[in-house]
Order: C-alpha cells, then sequence, then structure tokens
C-alpha cells in the first residue's frame, strides 16, 4: 500500500529538513521571468509541484507527484498524493482484472512525504507555480474537497486517468483552464507506446509484455496536455506555460524551480530501443528448429521429444495470450488494450494445436517403426490417414495465414496499430511451425519402411 508513513527520528528529521528549504525557493528566479517571492499578506498558501522520479516497483517505473501546499502562517505543509492504491483490499484483484481499479487521493505532512521519497532513493525535483491568490485559494478549497471521502475515490487508467493526470486537471482547474488552452496545441510526435517501450526496455520480458498486450489505442501522437500522464513530461511542459495574474498581465507559471535530491539510480531512456530485428531474428531461428526438429523427429529420440516439448509449450504460450487479448477486448474496460491485432498473431487456434502437434510426431515415428505391408496386402498400402491429421495441417495454415494477414492489414487505413515487432517475431515462427506439421504429415501418411 503506497501509504507514506515516517518510520525513524531521523528519517522524519531529514525530511522536515528539506521542507525547511522551501521558503528559500522563491530567490531561484525561474529561467524566463522573475516573479514575486512570497504571496500576499491576506493569502497565506503557497503552491508546489513535487516530481518524483522512478523506484523499484514495475509501477513505480513512469514516476509519480503530488501537489504540496504550504502555510505560511503556520509553516505547516501537506502533499496532496493521488496515487493511493491497496492491494490487500478484497476487490482489487476483481477490479484490476476488469480494468475498475479504485484509487484515491490523500494528504500526508509534508515532511513525512518527501522523506519516504529520500529513503527510497528516488529524486526529488519542486517547483512553486505562480498562481495569484485567488487562484491558490481555489486550488486549495478543491483539494480538501477532493480528499474528503467520497470525493477521494476515482477509476483509475493507466494513461488518461492516473496520478499525473489527476495533478494536471487539479492545477489547470485553480488556472482557469490555461493550461489545458495552452498544452493541447503543442504536439509532441511521439505516442503512449512510445514511452512505454523506452520505460520498460530495462525488462525485455515487461518490455515484450506490454508491447503485445496494448492495442491502438496507445499509438495515437500525444499532445503535450496528453503527454503529462508522465510526471516528469508534466514538469518539463509547466515550464512552457504562461497565465494571466491579478494585474491581467502574462507571467510564467513556474516561479521557481529546484532538485531537492538526486537518485543513485542510472538515467532511464530517452529514447526506445530498435529492437525489431532482434524480434525477428528470434522467431526466424524458432521457426527454423522447428522444422529442423520435424525432419529428425520421425529418425531420432530426442529430436521428437524436443519438438513435442517445445512446440506443445510455445503453441500454449501463443493460445492462452490470445485467448487473454480476446477476453480483455470482450469483457473488461481496458481502453488500452482494445481491438488489438495482435490477436492475428496470437491466436486462440493454436489451443487445440498445442495438443495435436506434439500427437502429430509421435505418429510420425510409430508409422516409420511398423513393419512393411505385404504386397498382396493392397488395403493396407492404401489405407488414409486420420481425419486429425490432416486437421492438423489445416489449422497450422490457418494460424499462419492469421499472423500473414496482420501483416499485411498495416496497409489498410485504420489499421495504424504498432506492432510490427510482434509480426516480426511470430510470423517466420509460425511459418516454420506450419512446414512442421506438414513434414510430419508426410512422414505420418506415408507407407511404412520396412
Amino acid at each position: 500500500m503506497r501509504i507514506f508513513r515516517c518510520k525513524t527520528r531521523f528519517a522524519f528529521l531529514l525530511g522536515l529538513s528539506l521542507l525547511s528549504a522551501l521558503p528559500g525557493l522563491a530567490a531561484v528566479p525561474a529561467p524566463t521571468a522573475a516573479a514575486p517571492a512570497t504571496a500576499p499578506a491576506n493569502s497565506p498558501w503557497r503552491i508546489f509541484l513535487l516530481t518524483f522520479g522512478p523506484g523499484d516497483a514495475v509501477y513505480e517505473q513512469f514516476g509519480h507527484n503530488a501537489i504540496l501546499v504550504e502555510n505560511e502562517r503556520t509553516r505547516s505543509s501537506e502533499a496532496f498524493n493521488y496515487g493511493l492504491f491497496d492491494w490487500s483490499q478484497d476487490d482489487f484483484i476483481p477490479r484490476f482484472i476488469q480494468g475498475r481499479m479504485l484509487y484515491w487521493m490523500e494528504p500526508s505532512p509534508g515532511p513525512q512525504t518527501l522523506n519516504q521519497y529520500v529513503l527510497s532513493d528516488r529524486s526529488i525535483i519542486i517547483q512553486e507555480l505562480n498562481f495569484s491568490p485567488i487562484q491558490r485559494q481555489r486550488l486549495v478549497d478543491f483539494l480538501n474537497w477532493n480528499a474528503a471521502e467520497p470525493n477521494n475515490q476515482y477509476r483509475y487508467d493507466y494513461y488518461a486517468d492516473n496520478c499525473s493526470t489527476r495533478v494536471r486537471d487539479a492545477l489547470d482547474k485553480a488556472a482557469d483552464g490555461q493550461i489545458r488552452q495552452q498544452l493541447q496545441s503543442i504536439r509532441t510526435g511521439v505516442t503512449y507506446r512510445w514511452h512505454t517501450r523506452r520505460i520498460c526496455a530495462y525488462n525485455p520480458l515487461l518490455y515484450t509484455a506490454l508491447d503485445a498486450v496494448l492495442g491502438p489505442y496507445v499509438d495515437r501522437e500525444l499532445s503535450a496536455w496528453d503527454e503529462s500522464f508522465l510526471p516528469h513530461k508534466l514538469q518539463e511542459h509547466l515550464r512552457k506555460v504562461t497565465i494571466d495574474n491579478s494585474a491581467g498581465q502574462r507571467i510564467p507559471l513556474v516561479m521557481s524551480e529546484r532538485t531537492l535530491y538526486t537518485s543513485s539510480r542510472p538515467p532511464q531512456r530517452t529514447e526506445p530501443p530498435n529492437w525489431l530485428p532482434i524480434y525477428l531474428l528470434i522467431g526466424s531461428l524458432m521457426g527454423t528448429g522447428f522444422f529442423w526438429l520435424a525432419r529428425r523427429a520421425p529418425r531420432h529420440r530426442w529430436s521428437r521429444r524436443g519438438l513435442m516439448a517445445v512446440s506443445g509449450a510455445w503453441l500454449l504460450l501463443i493460445a492462452l495470450s490470445g485467448s487473454l487479448f480476446l477476453f480483455i477486448w470482450l469483457f473488461t474496460d481496458h481502453a488500452s488494450a482494445y481491438r488489438n491485432e495482435n490477436l492475428l498473431q496470437f491466436n486462440p487456434l493454436a489451443l487445440p494445436l498445442a495438443i495435436l502437434v506434439p500427437l502429430l510426431a509421435r505418429r510420425a515415428r510409430s508409422r516409420s517403426a511398423e513393419p512393411a505391408p505385404a504386397a498382396s496386402d493392397p488395403a493396407r498400402q492404401s489405407r488414409p490417414a486420420p481425419p486429425w491429421i490432416n486437421f492438423t495441417w489445416i489449422l497450422s495454415l490457418l494460424l499462419l495465414a492469421g499472423s500473414l494477414a496482420g501483416l499485411l492489414i498495416q496497409t489498410i487505413p485504420g489499421f495504424n496499430q504498432v506492432n510490427g515487432q510482434m509480426i516480426a517475431f511470430l510470423l517466420p515462427a509460425h511459418l516454420g511451425l506450419a512446414m512442421a506439421v506438414w513434414s510430419l504429415r508426410a512422414r505420418a501418411i506415408e507407407p511404412p519402411i520396412g
């Protein structure tokens, strides 16, 4: 559960010492213009955006942020955090499966929050925001309302409604919509998938799984407003925003910026890797391996056993993955996985093949071991193959045809899913498997060798 707790006196004092530096931040000028260092006497609030770097857990790789509100009169502060959830809740897993996760917002003392992230070795960047007294009061009133039950809960979405977009929307509400108006017109040239690949490249298995399960929703170009689903991008984009002050003048939204803590973690990639040649190589090696083992299977026990084990496991993985993609599309609210064209690569038709291909490999061996039929027994020589053998051949062709269709539809307008890596991976493997089934089928139906 991502709720911040102060665990030691030293840690608490460390966080308090960091927060005590906040009043001096106004002395650090913004890159584009200066602004008043203190709020007017009738407005005790100072507003800060906290941006935290990535952590250890998968869900922490995308970073985090919070709105820090300081009361200059009482010298107290609270961090309003929209990223809270609880794995131990009875309904969390069912909601996660359905894509209906409930997260909540909750304030916590500012020093305690800073302390938690320092102890987790996550970078902290703080920006003071140049809101007018009226805008500050509007934001504080909204945050206090939002923190009260039941207003504090919201339906979480990985991209469209996460901790960072909630912070962005709250700041935009205080700024009378000026943030959205400016950021929506800025094109970034990148997509949700682009950022997901970039951030998850540290783990090739996670990278592959996410790239396979995400549909065309994540492939549209993002505006700076959309890209602010990432906390560090919101922090960067706010530097470009200007707002009207109480005197009607245009001023930078970011009054000052400072790095409070720098993590010892290595920096994340600035661009996603180009792994398409690697996927193509792996898929080609798999397809070649299937065919090579099938050619050797009738005469070599270990090749036959290897083919039975590898093909069965591979086809089961393909079938279960495809079934999961189909389930997510039809029966859940995970919008980012809808209309997934990778269903043509991870085809549920592979499920019966996971049983039939190993059986066919075993059949090819047993037929080769039978004694040759007598010349006077034409009925045995012309004995037809069992129907399931031809059915296996047809299914393998359908699996290959679906994969080819996934490649061809890339030329049709409206099919814009960026899944070239999955096609490069699966198409050669499906081709090699179809060739393996063709070879096994020929051995299984030919007259036995004496």
